[in-house]
């Protein structure tokens, strides 16, 4: 072939190729302006999130808290969306979300919604000791919207009726109520002296302490720590431990023997425990509430601190290691649940320092 036939070939393929450029014309910018996807972290999440053309519905578990949430959201590419994606805001009420489509032209708002789950999905518990029972001594109570007692709070409090009362002065007791809750009513305990006649038995203080359950009054003086039995029905299984306290030590932490323990500081206790029930063992008490075998799961406060403000914890509840549940005993009541706090962590051993005060309000346990 000859150089004029392979020179007409090139400047054919360039004549063509010019002419297909000029009709390939420039990507128009996009015009559309939609929420694809939302992320969520799925620790928060109690079922999947549903988008419709303008809303987005995110349903957290029942203890997340929704004033502070960052959803992320996947929005159709090269569009803009205002607020900031991955923002923190406060869905107490629904947030509005602006799309804007790459060309500027399309606004879409979205709203979202963040929902929790009715209480029949996902149970949560609240104890608030709103009710006060004062005779034959405080009794602290929970009620229900029609002021109706459900759980009434067992106690030492029939200890301190028990102990002479010195001229002069009224009785103190180790657990009442007081008006200067987290809202409304608290539970206030506290470590008190037990006088000339508690010195005497090596049994100097007496902690205040609180839990579901019931005192038998005619062990107290012989068997102290068997004489508290733990638990009371419960019918779902625990997640989350959750509430409000308040802690002050007092000045000396004393011994049995009425001698200081040098270098000590009072300490609060305070948790929750799950536990499976049999013919045999249908509560627990102080001496086995953290060890028993029967414990299925247990959320206990250690990161404790003094503080004059309000205080809030969330402790989960840790399933012991091969522990599961039984869902046809746990419909049958086959199962405890046990909150237990004293104001002084060691007062189950007689040791403790006078004046340590713990108060406690609005305790709450999420069920799955």
């Amino acid at each position: 072939m000859t150089k004029r036939f392979w020179g007409g070939l090139l400047i054919l393929s360039l004549a063509v190729g010019l002419i297909l450029s000029g009709c390939i014309k420039p990507e128009a910018p996009n015009a559309e302006a939609d929420i694809l996807k939302c992320v969520v972290g799925q620790d928060l999440l109690f079922k999947d999130i549903h988008i419709t053309n303008n809303t987005v519905e995110i349903t957290v578990n029942s203890w997340v808290d929704v004033t502070k949430l960052a959803p992320v959201f996947i929005i159709t590419d090269k569009a803009t969306i205002a607020p900031e994606n991955g923002s923190i805001r406060d869905f107490t009420n629904p947030q509005t979300y602006v799309i804007t489509s790459e060309d500027g032209k399309w606004n879409k708002p979205y709203e979202v919604i963040v929902k929790k789950p009715s209480f029949l999905e996902q149970p949560v518990w609240t104890y608030s000791f709103e009710g006060l029972r004062t005779e034959p001594y405080p009794i602290l109570q929970e009620l229900n919207e029609k002021g109706e007692v459900t759980l009434e709070w067992a106690s030492g409090n029939k200890g301190a009726t028990l102990l002479p009362l010195e001229p002069g002065k009224q009785r103190e007791f180790y657990t009442t109520q007081d008006p200067n809750g987290y809202v409304k009513n608290a539970a206030k305990l506290q470590t008190l002296s037990t006088g000339f006649f508690g010195r005497w038995a090596k049994k100097p203080i007496a902690a205040g302490s609180i839990f579901m359950g019931v005192m038998d009054e005619n062990m107290m003086a012989k068997k102290p720590l068997e004489a508290t039995h733990f638990g009371v029905a419960f019918m779902q299984e625990p997640h989350l431990f959750e509430g409000y306290y308040k802690y002050k030590p007092g000045e000396k932490v004393i011994n049995s023997a009425s001698k200081p323990v040098e270098g000590k500081v009072d300490n609060f206790s305070l948790y929750a425990i799950f536990f499976e029930t049999t013919n045999e063992v249908k509560w627990l008490n102080g001496s086995n509430a953290l060890t028993s075998e029967q414990l299925v799961s247990v959320a206990q406060l250690k990161e404790r601190k003094v503080s004059e403000e309000w205080v809030k914890f969330e402790v989960p509840f840790d399933v012991k290691e091969g522990k599961t549940i039984d869902p046809v005993k746990l419909k049958a009541g086959k199962y405890c649940i046990a909150i237990v706090a004293s104001s002084s962590e060691n007062g189950a051993k007689f040791e403790g320092a006078v004046g340590s005060t713990l108060w406690i309000d609005e305790l709450k346990i999420y069920c799955k």
